[in-house]
């Protein structure tokens, strides 16, 4: 059996904030200003933010204004940022909006850190364990997933609902810490945390992509031989809530991050890519988020094809000079794009009523044309594009909701594709264009 990674922090179901981090002696400035104090970092668990409050030791008035005042204190290696909000005769309070770290910066043989909720994966490392709940035993399965980039080993174990405690907290909360990582140097040598932060960072947004979901590593805590708590950092990254899997991993095939990985870490390596991977990240996950405000994520969703087709032509490969490359219409951007990666440009049968708009123009229009003159209508107040756009739907009878859905849906794809082709992942995933149950999925087409 392996040994199971050991959670230092757990949502709890009866408890509304926990106290992180006390300390006496500190002194809080700003602009010029000072004042000592004791200083507190409170987790708010039905928010998840995090926040801190500074409780001064004297009651004369605050001198203090809203916004960032820095807290120090010799037992406080790095000094921290607090975003003053709250301004009472005895205290000030806020959120914290920047890392914040405490302990030593001694050699660390460990990191780990808590994932809430991730989707509780099933890999071909599944084990089972049995749980003793009063006289009642509980048999279980949790499954393990290692990611690798030949310096750095990153192990992630699921942790199922099993205990009364678990479950309770799953109904309660809008969180729960559903898997736990360790982050180690594949040779076994030390190091400092300094090493580790880029590598967290880049493990945000590869898991968040994953799932199309916020999914920040939190509660980071680096161990050694001399203090499992060497080192914790706190940061402001919040998951998202409510949570729903709709990323292209699949739930029950779990080592395909494991295959996507090395690719992620490569293309990740490349400086000019990291903002533009993480930007494209994010309107892929508002795109998800916005199923109540379809014409906002078809607005989205062209942005970050874009961006990465300049990238490619011109930027990355210097395909294309760059002049040219703005002289083509949005669509040809998308097409161009699509067929660099392998991507077909016809519009998938599995979305009926765009296939019904498209196929009814000869010849038909390609996905990138339709989906493109779609933003259009909607975005954009010109009288002829909206006509063309209402009168799709009275043509072919289909609804403008459907007509969106599938919009954002097709986006939402060629996003998804277009990253995982840029990282060269060969390996299956779980096409979202339709709801399909957990365990389907396919090769990717270049494959």
């Amino acid at each position: 059996m392996l040994e199971r990674i050991k959670p230092f922090y757990d949502a709890p179901s009866d408890v509304d904030q926990t106290t992180l981090f006390e300390l006496e002696n500190a002194t809080i400035s700003q602009n010029g200003k000072t004042r000592d104090g004791r200083l507190r970092i409170i987790q708010d668990w039905a928010s998840m933010i995090t926040r801190i409050e500074f409780w001064f030791d004297t009651k004369q008035p605050p001198d203090f204004s809203f916004g960032e005042a820095k807290l120090t204190a010799k037992k406080l290696r790095d000094p921290i940022i607090l975003d003053i909000a709250v301004i009472a005769a005895d205290a000030v309070r806020g959120a914290i909006t920047k890392p914040v770290d405490i302990g030593t910066d001694y050699p660390l043989d460990r990191v780990t850190f808590h994932l809430p909720n991730f989707s509780e994966f099933v890999t071909s490392d599944n084990y089972e364990e049995t749980y003793k709940e009063g006289d009642e035993e509980v048999k279980y399965h949790w499954s393990q997933v290692v990611l690798t980039d030949g310096e750095w080993q990153i192990t992630i174990q699921s942790r199922p609902a099993v205990t009364y405690f678990a479950r309770k907290t799953l109904a309660n909360r809008p969180v729960r810490f559903t898997a736990i990582g360790d982050i180690r140097r594949c040779n076994g040598q030390k190091f400092e945390r300094a090493k580790v932060i880029p590598i967290i960072e880049s493990l945000r947004i590869f898991l968040s992509f994953a799932e199309a979901e916020w999914l920040p590593p939190l509660f980071i805590v680096g161990s050694n031989a001399v203090a499992e708590r060497s080192w914790q950092r706190f940061t402001a990254f919040r998951p998202s809530t409510p949570w729903h899997i709709g990323g292209w991993l699949d739930e029950y095939h779990g080592e395909h991050l494991a295959l996507a990985y090395p690719g992620f870490c490569r293309l990740w390596e490349k400086l000019d890519w990291r903002t533009p991977i993480i930007q494209a990240v994010t309107w892929l996950i508002e795109a998800s988020k916005r199923h109540e405000n379809l014409e906002g994520a078809v607005a989205l969703c062209q942005i970050p094809l874009e961006m990465l087709a300049w990238l490619v032509f011109v930027e990355d490969q210097s395909i294309i000079d760059g002049d040219e490359f703005d002289k083509l219409n949005a669509a040809n951007k998308l097409k161009l794009l699509l067929h660099h990666c392998g991507i077909a440009a016809d519009i998938p049968p599995r979305l009926q009523a765009l296939t019904k708009i498209a196929q009814a123009s000869k010849p038909a229009r390609s996905g990138p044309h339709l989906i493109v003159e779609i933003r259009n209508g909607i975005i954009h107040p010109k009288t002829i594009k909206r006509a063309t756009f209402d009168g799709w739907l009275d043509t072919h009878n289909v609804t403008a909701q459907q007509v969106m859905q599938e919009t954002v849906c097709l986006f939402i794809w060629y996003i998804t594709l277009v990253l995982l082709r840029l990282m060269d992942y060969r390996g299956e995933y779980a096409n979202r264009l339709i709801p399909q149950a957990p365990g389907t999925v396919e090769k990717v087409p270049w494959s």
